[in-house]
C-alpha cells in the first residue's frame, strides 16, 4: 500500500513539475513577445521622427521630450508621437514652429484626461484626431469620435470658432454641420487649443491620478526602457537579421524557377 502510494506521489509530483515546466516556458515566452513588441514600438517612433530629417541626434532629442509629454499629459506614447507626426507634416501651413507642436501634443494629451476619457478611449480619439491634421479638416468619424471622447476639446473648438465668424451659430450640435462642410481646419483646432492650454494646465493640475493613468505611464517606462537598451545593444537587429535570412530561404525553396 505505502509503494502504491509512493508511486502515485512521484507520479503526481512529475506531472506538477511538468504542468510548472510548460506554463513557465509559456509565460517566458509571451515576455519575451512583449519585450519585442515594446522595443519595436519605441523603434517604430522613433522612425516616425527620422522621416523629418531632423538628424539621428536630435530626433533622439525630440522622442525624449515626447516620452516626457507623455507622462505629464497620461498619455499613451505611441498616440503623443502619431499627434506630433501629424503636426510636423503640416507645419509650414500652419505656421507652427517645433515649440508650438510640442505645446499643441500635450495640451491636447491633458485635455483627454480632463474629459475623463479612459487611456484606450483616448489612445483611439487621439489617433482619429491626428487624422484631422492630416487630412486638413475634422469631420465624419474624426469629429464623431472627438464628441463622444473629448466633450473639452469640442467646446473650445466651438468657441474658437464662434470667436472667428461671430454670426455663425457654432455649438457644440452644430459642430457636425461645420465639419461636413470641412470648416473645422487644423488652424481653428490649432488656435482654439492654444487659447484653452492655460485653462486645461489648471484644470489637469486638480486631477487625481487613476491606476489607468499609473498603468499607461509605466507602459511608456518600460517601452523606452526596452527601446533604448535595444538600441545600445541591437537585440531585435539580430532577430531581423536572422527572420530576413529565414524568409529568404523559404523564397528560394518556393521559387518555381530554383
Amino acid at each position: 500500500v505505502f509503494d502504491q502510494a509512493g508511486k502515485t506521489m512521484s507520479w503526481f509530483k512529475n506531472r506538477v513539475s511538468s504542468v510548472h515546466f510548460w506554463v513557465s516556458a509559456l509565460v517566458g515566452s509571451v515576455m519575451i513577445r512583449s519585450m519585442i513588441q515594446y522595443a519595436d514600438q519605441w523603434k517604430v517612433i522613433g522612425n516616425q521622427i527620422k522621416v523629418f530629417g531632423d538628424g539621428a541626434e536630435k530626433s533622439i532629442i525630440i522622442q525624449n521630450k515626447l516620452y516626457d509629454i507623455a507622462q505629464r499629459s497620461l498619455q499613451a506614447m505611441d498616440a503623443t508621437a502619431v499627434t506630433y507626426s501629424r503636426l510636423r507634416r503640416g507645419a509650414d501651413e500652419l505656421g507652427l514652429t517645433m515649440k508650438e507642436m510640442l505645446y499643441i501634443t500635450e495640451a491636447v494629451g491633458k485635455s483627454f484626461v480632463i474629459a475623463g476619457s479612459t487611456a484606450k478611449e483616448a489612445r483611439n480619439a487621439t489617433y482619429q484626431l491626428s487624422q484631422a491634421f492630416g487630412q486638413g479638416a475634422l469631420r465624419g468619424d474624426e469629429l464623431r469620435s472627438i464628441l463622444e471622447m473629448n466633450q473639452v476639446l469640442a467646446k473650445a473648438i466651438a468657441r474658437e470658432f464662434k470667436v472667428l465668424e461671430p454670426n455663425m451659430e457654432a455649438t457644440i450640435g452644430k459642430l457636425v454641420e461645420l465639419g461636413r462642410k470641412g470648416l473645422l481646419t487644423p488652424e481653428v483646432i490649432a488656435i482654439a487649443i492654444f487659447r484653452s492650454g492655460k485653462m486645461w494646465d489648471k484644470q489637469f493640475g486638480e486631477i487625481e491620478q487613476t491606476v489607468d493613468h499609473a498603468t499607461t505611464k509605466m507602459k511608456n517606462s518600460w517601452m523606452r526602457f526596452l527601446g533604448v537598451f535595444d538600441r545600445a545593444n541591437g537585440a531585435t537587429a539580430l532577430i531581423v537579421q536572422g527572420l530576413n535570412k529565414v524568409q529568404g530561404v523559404l523564397e528560394d525553396l518556393g521559387d518555381p524557377q530554383s
